[in-house]
């Protein structure tokens, strides 16, 4: 199972986030132990840089809109899609930094509804939210 992939030049999927670390496509490609974990465990706050990820335990990092307009730019996407804080996406897709964190919920266990989100490859703002009957 990949950690990353980019699709389109428009959008960043990864499980939990990312870091300054990551400054080229390539670093996801052979990534370090440091930037396998960044992907697995960090999270966006409302701030500026990184700080230490205490709501994991100190493993990944908080990381502020400027980390997130910055690895965007680095590697040509638009906006990041996310899976990893899914009580923030239970009534649809969750967004932050200016619309460029896109958390969505991949999970039942919340009470979250469940949903799609039908992305356009070609117009990164232009996407689709199917919202799904749960099943009683």
């Amino acid at each position: 199972m990949y950690l990353a992939v980019i699709i389109k030049n428009r959008f960043l999927f990864v499980h939990g986030g990312i870091s300054d670390k990551i400054d080229n496509a390539d670093k996801l490609i052979n990534p370090s132990r440091a930037i396998e974990l960044d992907i697995l465990w960090s999270d966006p706050f409302n701030g500026v840089g990184e700080r230490v990820n205490l709501k994991r335990g100190g493993v990944g990092v908080e990381f502020g809109m400027n980390i997130t307009k910055k690895v965007c730019e680095k590697l040509g996407v638009l906006k990041i899609i996310r899976s990893h804080e899914p009580r923030k996406a239970r009534n649809g897709p969750f967004f932050e930094h200016e619309n460029r964190i896109v958390t969505v919920n991949s999970t039942s266990l919340y009470g979250g509804i469940p949903f799609v989100l039908n992305l356009n490859p070609y117009k990164s703002d232009e996407f689709k939210v199917i919202l799904l009957k749960r099943n009683s």
